[in-house]
């Protein structure tokens, strides 16, 4: 309970920073502070004992990758052998999860061009619904802010590159394969009417 104590009270200070410093710094605190918890978490979500399990199988060897857990990316299972090779333990995997998580999604918040209030209703909403949720799904939660970021670079029109970051993501997590047929939509092709 502490932990969250101080989680939420870093977070609480950074909103009370002055508004010249918070647009310059703000989200990269945020996303450092958030990067951080979400990393060094010690067994709190849901899939976290799965990762241990799996993390001790391939990141000493890549020869059953094809055999066990079809349902997990390549990736991933590559991840979990370089983090092996370099001598780490599972907590590395989390934390470069984590870290790049939000790194992509500091990105796309700052491509969004938020006020500092658009910032804390964020915020209020990430935690009241996504919080525990994305600790529990990294893989996922990886590829949706990928993929979240490259349809904000739509908006500077730099479409190559969004299209393939979102196909990256895919390695990621193959969910973020839904944001392919959205793609007309994205590009203007499709017009949608709101009203």
């Amino acid at each position: 309970m502490i932990s969250y104590i101080i989680l939420f009270s870093l977070i609480g200070l950074i909103f009370i920073i002055p508004k010249k410093y918070f647009e310059k710094y703000g989200i990269v605190l945020l996303m450092a502070i958030l990067a951080i918890f979400f990393g060094i978490r010690n067994d709190v979500a849901v899939d976290d004992a799965n990762y241990i399990i799996i993390f001790q199988r391939f990141s000493k060897s890549l020869e059953d990758a094809t055999l066990y857990y079809t349902n997990l990316e390549m990736i991933f299972k590559i991840i979990c052998r370089i983090v092996g090779i370099l001598h780490m333990n599972y907590k590395a995997v989390f934390m470069l999860y984590s870290a790049l998580s939000f790194t992509f999604l500091g990105l796309f918040l700052k491509k969004m061009n938020l006020t500092k209030g658009e910032i804390l209703i964020f915020m209020m909403t990430f935690f009241a619904m996504a919080f525990f949720t994305y600790m529990t799904i990294m893989r996922q939660f990886l590829a949706i802010t990928m993929a979240l970021y490259g349809m904000a670079l739509f908006l500077e029109k730099k479409y190559r590159t969004g299209i393939v970051l979102i196909l990256i993501s895919a390695l990621f997590h193959n969910s973020t394969m839904v944001m392919i047929p959205l793609l007309p939509v994205f590009l203007n092709k499709v017009k949608l009417d709101y009203q």
